[in-house]
């Protein structure tokens, strides 16, 4: 990399690769001290009339073991640009010693996003129940009054009370039609409504708390209950919420004169479709880049962009040329800014027109990138730019000026004492990066970045692959040629999706098999909920279903959990008593029944349910130390009954998934599914110079073996779950993830961190090939899925993913001449 103070060489460059930039528009930029620029024909526009305000207290009781003379603090937050970013700090005045107030004026119809603090000397956070953080608590504001809070424990203290729960249901009240995706919020402790609209919240501090239900998307006006807590009780709610009038806006928008043309502006707000995630994500912000909505360059230099937005809602936006953090508007003063917007109700349309004062934060001057990339950079690949401020931020997509370069203008923050580092990453997966690099802020020139990027990791020069040239046997349509995406979703993986999925039919394949997840938050009791940020969001999900719809594959569903860590341990530390299975159940029965709506809603053609993760809670169910499990004597009951139940909800195919090791012992109610997908990864070598002929001939031994006899026995369709990393040691069962560690092909889920042993393209394609000849003579062998076909990006790592390695070459091969396409 070659850094230097010089601008005008560059801002010519820029000029001509960007064609739309004017060379007035590049020349030297403003120092950190003058006054920002504004669009020469930008109107005089009007300041918005300001809100009504309201006198708000919030009234908080700390917990008896807060260490004495602590300054307890109201911290008012900004979701849009991070929560650790632009946020207020409030010293509450105390009551007495365990209660604290403070009184806001706050504008009416806010919805407002804050948690306490301890500052001194042994500052601190507050925490849940569980011994997580409190992401942020909500209060609506609909006019003065007081907010009763009681905080639960602070990071460095231990829960010392008794804890209860609310249990409710939340539904529209203009039909009565439950509401699914609704995020519920009690004491900073959310959660997202099922498909019934059902919740629970767990944890809660015994006293007076006040409920929110807000919506994602603000199609439902936000609704706020008083909830009395009792310890070891739960407290039943029901949630009826009105919905939201959609309003038609118009926004126009002039930026400054210094504003690159071709440079994408974005709208980054507090809503879902402004590119809120609603979670915690990397470097603590919550907006990403490339799920915010673009505006549009009109012809007189302004910005537009025509959307539906929910009246009543309070929305706080911001227009960016990055993300929430990175390169977004800033006051004339240099600090950040975020716009509220309350649209007024009982009106069609409305038109907003709005001015950017500056792209530039104060103290330091813009950065410019230019770089070259890899000439075997995919041609369809977005680069982005990823910093690291207090860890790494999502990172931000930059600009194409010509085939392999790209470049970008960073105008903020730039007064970063000691600078930050930086990487680029292709399809914002940064897995897919290059090696980091420090760049200096504070600059009071204009600095170039220069340079050229040797190559990305995880990216090498195509192999040639073995393909065992046997006749095919067409099997036509009903044969599922499918792949199946990993249950590692990252909300930035949706605006990729329809470009995986048109991969996915180059393949071949006819099938997609989708994998979402709810997440455990808690062991005792279980809690499956929905982790926004970690699990896919049930507007998202519907949005993933429509998009493989529409490129006409045919859809499975496999719902599966996140673990807060490693999934054995999990289930042997939890307590596995008798009101601890029945809750268990309770839980996965909503789970399931869940995603059996939303298969019936979306015209799924299969739900499969099971998979290793649930391997303890079946009959005779065992531990990873082969411990048995403690289920309940009706286990059988329990599942039939769930499937029954499940039955009664959707009535698509169910399917059950296999993993190979129960193959010997299945559980006897598979004769209620109506197929069965065997998770399979049997050991085909003792090393990896095993040739893809030798592979056939076993495979076809073990499907003969093993597989068969399922088959047989429960006269059900049976496809193969194939998962073989591209790694060394992928055929003998044991990749060496350590010197002294053995991970099954099955954990290298991607995107996989680095391991001890080495990468192997070819050994992976080897046992493809020899899979699917061995499946290809094997006419009651009823489909193949390609397990973990990483969507957002291909890569040459050592995970199970074929998405752009020779076995993927090998899976065309075959998919297309087993459906008749060749």
């Amino acid at each position: 990399m070659k850094l230097s103070k010089r601008f005008g060489l560059f801002s010519i460059i820029v000029t001509i690769l960007f064609g739309l930039v004017l060379l007035s528009a590049c020349g030297s930029p403003p120092d950190a001290a003058s006054e920002p620029t504004t669009a020469a024909n930008a109107p005089t526009i009007p300041q918005p009339t300001p809100l009504p305000e309201a006198e708000v207290t919030f009234n908080v009781e700390i917990p008896n073991n807060t260490p004495a003379g602590q300054l307890i603090q109201f911290v008012l937050l900004d979701e849009v640009t991070g929560s650790i970013f632009n946020s207020q700090r409030y010293d509450l005045s105390a009551l007495d010693d365990l209660h604290y107030q403070i009184t806001l004026r706050i504008p009416v119809g806010s919805i407002v996003k804050y948690r306490y603090a301890r500052s001194g000397e042994n500052a601190s956070a507050e925490y849940m129940a569980n011994g997580q953080p409190v992401h942020y608590r909500l209060a609506s504001v609909d006019g003065p009054g007081t907010i009763y809070d009681v905080i639960s424990r602070w990071s460095d203290t231990p829960l010392i009370t008794q804890t209860g729960r609310v249990v409710g249901q939340a539904f529209d009240a203009s039909n009565n039609s439950p509401i699914p995706g609704l995020l519920v919020s009690v004491e900073g402790i959310p959660t997202l409504t099922a498909s019934d609209g059902s919740f629970i919240i767990q944890g809660l501090t015994p006293g007076k708390h006040i409920m929110i239900g807000y919506a994602l998307d603000g199609r439902y006006r936000t609704f706020k209950q008083e909830v009395i807590i009792a310890a070891e009780a739960a407290t039943p709610v029901t949630i009826q919420v009105q919905p939201a009038q959609m309003v038609n806006v118009t926004i126009k928008l002039f930026t400054p004169t210094d504003t690159i043309a071709a440079a994408p502006v974005r709208l980054a707000g507090n809503l879902l479709q402004l590119g809120n995630t609603f979670s915690e994500l990397g470097g603590s912000t919550s907006v990403l880049a490339n799920r915010s909505p673009q505006l549009n360059l009109a012809e007189d230099g302004s910005r537009t962009l025509i959307l539906a937005l929910p009246a009543g809602t309070d929305i706080r936006y911001k227009y960016t040329l990055g993300d929430g953090l990175w390169n977004a508007e800033h006051y004339a003063n240099g600090s950040f800014r975020v716009r509220q917007l309350i649209i007024p109700e009982g009106i069609e349309s409305y038109t907003i027109v709005d001015q950017v004062d500056t792209w530039q934060s104060g103290g330091g001057s813009p950065i410019w990138f230019d770089y070259f990339f890899p000439e075997n950079t995919p041609a369809d690949d977005q680069i982005y730019l990823q910093f690291n401020l207090f860890g790494w931020t999502e990172p931000i997509p930059i600009w194409r000026a010509e085939s392999n370069r790209w470049g970008y203008r960073l105008s903020s923050p730039t007064n970063i004492q000691g600078g930050v580092d930086y990487r680029f990453c292709r399809n914002a997966e940064c897995s897919a990066t290059t090696a980091a690099q420090h760049l200096d802020m504070n600059n009071t020139e204009t600095v170039l970045a220069e340079g050229a990027v040797e190559s990305w990791l995880w990216m090498q020069p195509a192999q040639p692959v073995e393909i065992i040239n046997d006749t095919v046997e067409v099997r036509g349509g009903a044969f599922t040629a499918g792949v199946a995406f990993p249950p590692t979703y990252e909300p930035s993986w949706l605006p990729f999706l329809s470009a995986a999925y048109q991969d996915v039919n180059n393949l071949g394949a006819n099938t997609i098999v989708l994998t979402p997840t709810w997440t455990f938050r808690d062991a005792s009791p279980p809690n499956l909920a929905q982790q926004p940020g970690q699990d896919m969001l049930w507007q998202d999900l519907n949005t993933a279903i429509q998009g493989a719809h529409g490129n006409s594959l045919v859809v499975k569903l496999y719902p599966q959990a996140n673990f807060p860590a490693n999934a054995a341990a999990w289930w042997h530390d939890a307590p596995r008593n008798e009101i601890w299975w029945k809750v268990w159940f309770e839980r996965y029965q909503t789970f399931i029944l869940h995603h059996a709506d939303l298969a019936q809603s979306q015209g799924i053609d299969t739900l499969l349910l099971g998979g290793d993760w649930v391997s303890p809670a079946l009959p005779g169910g065992t531990l990873a130390d082969g411990s048995a499990s403690n289920m309940p004597a009706n286990a059988e009951d329990l599942w039939r009954n769930l499937l029954e139940g499940v039955r009664q909800r959707y009535n698509g195919q169910i399917g059950w998934v296999l993993p190979q090791d129960q193959v010997a012992n299945p559980p006897a109610f598979l004769d209620s599914v109506d197929e069965i997908v065997v998770a399979w990864t049997p050991v085909l070598g003792n090393d990896d110079d095993v040739d893809a002929g030798t592979i056939q001939a076993r495979a076809g031994n073990i499907l003969d073996d093993s597989i068969r006899p399922i088959q047989r026995d429960f006269e059900k369709p049976v496809i193969l779950m194939v998962a073989y990393p591209s790694a060394e040691g992928s055929l003998t069962g044991c990749i060496q993830g350590s010197a002294e560690e053995c991970l099954t092909p099955q954990s290298l889920l991607p995107p996989t961190p680095d391991i001890f042993a080495g990468v192997n393209l070819q050994v992976q394609a080897n046992a493809y090939s020899g899979i699917l000849a061995a499946v290809n003579q094997r006419a009651w062998v009823n489909g193949v899925i390609s397990d973990g076909y990483f969507p957002p990006v291909t890569l040459q790592d050592k995970s199970i993913s074929v998405h752009g390695k020779p076995a993927e070459q090998v899976i065309n091969y075959w998919y297309h001449r087993m459906l008749g396409k060749e």
